[in-house]
C-alpha cells in the first residue's frame, strides 16, 4: 500500500494493544492505540482513522456509548469499526445495535481479524474516493454554474447593447433622412413649383432653375447612395463577400488588401456580420495600428464555419490590461448573436489580429 491505513486500537488492557498493535503493523497498517473510550473519542476528534478496533468492557465510557458517539456525529458516521466482544450472542448483538460494522471474538484468529480489517478498510476507502469525488464534482457544478450565469448575464448585457445599438441606429437614419435627404428633397419641391410657375412668364429664369436644380438632384442622390452604403452595401447584397470586401479595402484609411478563398454566398446575417466586422476592424487599424500600418482581410471556409481575419503589422498592444473597446464590443455582438465566436492576438510591436469563426448551417 503506498499510504498506510490507519488503525486506532482501543482497549484498557495494555497486553491486547501490543498483541493487536504486532499483528497490524507487520501486516502494513499504523496503528496509534487509547486505554479509554473517552481518550479514544479525543484522538478521533483530532485525526479520524481509517478504522477503529473497539473494546466494549472500559471504565467512563464502555465501547457501546463511543460507538453511538461516532454514529451520532457526521464526520465519522460511516468510520468502520470493530468491535471486540465475547462469544456471548446478546453482546454481540448489542455491539451491532450500537453501531459497529463488525466485531471479533477474544480470543480473536489472527487471519480472521485480517480479514475483517481489511474489508472494512477497503470499504472505508471506496467510501471516501466516492466522497471526494463527490466533493469534486460539486465544486465543478458551482464553477460551471457560475460560468453559465457569468454567460448568461453576458448574453443578456450583449441583447440589451444589440437593442440599444438598433435604436441609436435607427434614429442617426431617421436623423440623416431629415436632416439631408429629407431637406433636399423639399428644396427641390419647392423650387420646381417655382420653375414651374415661371415657365410661362420667364422661360429663360425658369431653365437656369432646373439647371441649378440638376445638380441638386445629383448631391441628393450621392446622400441616399452614402446612407444606403451604410444600412446595407449594395454590393455586398448583389455581388457577396468577396467584392465587398475589396471595395472596403480600397476606401480604408490604411492599405489593406483582401485574401479570399472557396467563399460563396451565405444568408444575408452571416454576411452582413462578416463584412461589418472586417470594416470596425479596418476602422481600428487606422485609428490605432500606427502611421504606415497595413491590413491583411482574409476570409474562407473551414471545417468550423466561415473564418474572418483582419491582421496588421501596426503598433499592437498589450492584451494584459483587458481593455477592449466599443469596437471590438460591437463585434462580439455581432457574430455573438448568429452562434460565432470572435478571438483578439495582440502583443505590443508585433500588431494585432481579430478573427472570427461563424457557424454554417448545411
Amino acid at each position: 500500500m503506498d499510504v498506510q491505513p490507519k488503525i486506532l486500537v482501543v482497549d484498557d488492557v495494555p497486553q491486547n494493544v501490543r498483541l493487536l498493535d504486532a499483528v497490524l503493523s507487520s501486516n502494513g497498517y499504523a496503528v496509534t492505540s487509547a486505554s479509554s473510550g473517552r481518550e479514544a473519542l479525543e484522538k478521533v476528534t483530532a485525526g479520524v482513522p481509517d478504522l477503529i478496533l473497539l473494546d466494549i468492557q472500559m471504565p467512563e465510557i464502555d465501547g457501546y456509548e463511543v460507538c453511538r458517539r461516532l454514529r451520532a456525529d457526521p464526520a465519522t458516521q460511516f468510520l468502520p469499526v470493530v468491535m471486540i466482544t465475547s462469544s456471548d450472542t446478546e453482546v454481540r448483538v448489542n455491539a451491532l445495535e450500537a453501531g459497529a460494522d463488525d466485531f471479533v471474538t477474544k480470543p480473536f484468529d489472527q487471519q480472521e481479524l485480517l480479514a475483517r480489517v481489511r474489508s472494512l478498510v477497503r470499504i472505508k476507502q471506496y467510501h471516501d474516493t466516492i466522497e471526494l469525488q463527490a466533493a469534486e464534482l460539486a465544486e465543478w457544478n458551482r464553477t460551471l454554474e457560475a460560468r453559465v450565469d457569468a454567460q448568461v448575464e453576458e448574453l443578456r448585457a450583449s441583447r440589451t447593447r444589440v437593442v440599444s445599438a438598433a435604436d441609436a441606429e435607427r434614429r442617426r437614419i431617421e436623423r440623416d433622412l431629415h436632416d439631408g435627404a429629407q431637406q433636399h428633397l423639399i428644396g427641390l419641391a419647392i423650387h420646381l413649383r417655382l420653375a414651374r410657375d415661371l415657365a410661362d412668364s420667364e422661360p429663360g429664369k425658369a431653365k437656369e432653375m432646373l439647371d441649378a436644380l440638376g445638380d441638386d438632384v445629383q448631391d441628393t442622390l450621392e446622400q441616399l447612395r452614402d446612407l444606403a452604403h451604410g444600412i446595407y452595401p449594395p454590393l455586398l447584397q448583389d455581388r457577396g463577400l468577396a467584392e465587398a470586401l475589396a471595395a472596403a479595402a480600397g476606401r480604408a484609411a490604411a492599405r489593406a488588401s483582401v485574401e479570399v478563398s472557396g467563399i460563396g454566398r451565405y444568408e444575408p446575417n452571416v454576411e452582413a456580420a462578416v463584412y461589418f466586422c472586417c470594416l470596425e476592424a479596418l476602422q481600428n487599424t487606422a485609428k490605432y495600428a500606427g502611421d504606415g500600418a497595413t491590413a491583411t482581410v482574409r476570409v474562407r471556409e473551414e471545417v468550423g464555419g466561415l473564418l474572418f481575419e483582419v491582421a496588421d503589422d501596426g503598433a499592437g498592444f498589450d492584451m494584459r490590461d483587458g481593455r477592449t473597446g466599443a469596437g471590438m464590443t460591437n463585434m462580439r455582438d455581432r457574430v455573438g448573436a448568429i452562434g460565432g465566436s470572435l478571438r483578439v492576438e495582440s502583443a505590443l510591436g508585433q500588431g494585432t489580429t481579430i478573427s472570427g469563426l461563424i457557424p454554417l448551417e448545411r
